[in-house]
């Protein structure tokens, strides 16, 4: 299995980038492998893999939560749509570590959205592959909490050395993506990321209502964000952070109305600290 999936990410990013790799997409490519291959990882990787090729044959994308969009190899098995190589090659810069861990054996966290009306046979269909491996460890059955189904997964070897723990999850915007597609014919995929100046607004105004529906005090927060400079895909990510409120600041209001127009030296998630620190020479370990 652990030919397949080198040979698969290997051929993508030869498709992407062209055969000899940039020096160091080759070095960000070895290093991956070496250490999923090293690890037993790679299982976890072909599964996960698996499960997104069958909810794409119902017609579905799936949607990533935490940190796989940190793996550069989950990008070339097409498990993310995130790339996370430096920004050059239409990535978010995002390191390997925030997935893996510094000393890249972490025990991986995959948690996948699918469309509502396939989580049951997404769920089954984990099942399936787990049973015929003999490497799943049962750890409940579909729960429900405010509308979200939830399914989990421990993933352990035979010898009983756990890999992965694997969530997946409903998600309800899914369904209305599909429809659009089929309304449109425009794949959502084929969108790409360094739109024009135009589009990127269009696309911020649309998240803000999406985010904000239930927020207590709306209307003033649209009228603080219709005041930033938001046309860049950089900007948009960073106000996605702010508008998710992990914890980061106390007061999103506070925070936005001291912004000027320029949110690059914003800390708007706990990533952007990691990759801050590196940029500014900080040795990886300690961040």
């Amino acid at each position: 299995m652990s030919n397949e999936m080198k040979e698969i990410a290997i051929n993508k990013a030869h498709e992407l980038y062209g055969n000899p790799l940039p020096k160091e997409i080759q070095e960000r490519l070895d290093l991956e492998l070496n250490s999923i291959i090293s690890n037993g990882f790679e299982i976890v990787y072909m599964i996960t893999k698996k499960l997104v090729e069958k909810s794409k044959e119902y017609g579905y994308l799936v949607g990533n939560r935490g940190c796989i969009g940190s793996s550069f190899v989950a990008y070339l098995l097409g498990i993310t749509e995130c790339n996370p190589l430096p920004q050059k090659y239409n990535g978010f810069n995002i390191p390997f570590e925030l997935f893996a861990g510094i000393e890249f054996n972490k025990v991986l966290d995959i948690n996948l959205n699918v469309a509502k009306d396939i989580h049951k046979n997404i769920c089954e269909y984990l099942d399936e592959l787990l049973k015929e491996k003999g490497i799943y460890k049962n750890s409940g059955d579909i729960g429900k909490s405010n509308g979200i189904y939830t399914f989990k997964r421990i993933i352990e070897t035979k010898e009983g050395k756990q890999l992965a723990n694997i969530d997946i999850l409903s998600h309800s915007m899914l369904m209305p993506l599909k429809e659009l597609y089929q309304l449109t014919n425009i794949n959502p995929q084929t969108i790409p990321l360094n739109e024009r100046k135009e589009e990127v607004t269009k696309i911020t105004d649309l998240l803000i209502k999406e985010q904000f529906y239930v927020h207590a005090d709306l209307e003033n927060i649209l009228d603080i964000i219709s005041k930033i400079k938001i046309d860049t895909f950089d900007n948009l990510i960073i106000l996605v952070g702010l508008l998710y409120e992990t914890g980061t600041y106390n007061s999103i209001e506070e925070i936005l109305e001291n912004i000027t127009s320029d949110l690059s030296q914003i800390i708007s998630s706990r990533d952007d600290i990691m990759v801050y620190l590196i940029q500014k020479g900080i040795d990886r370990i300690w961040c």
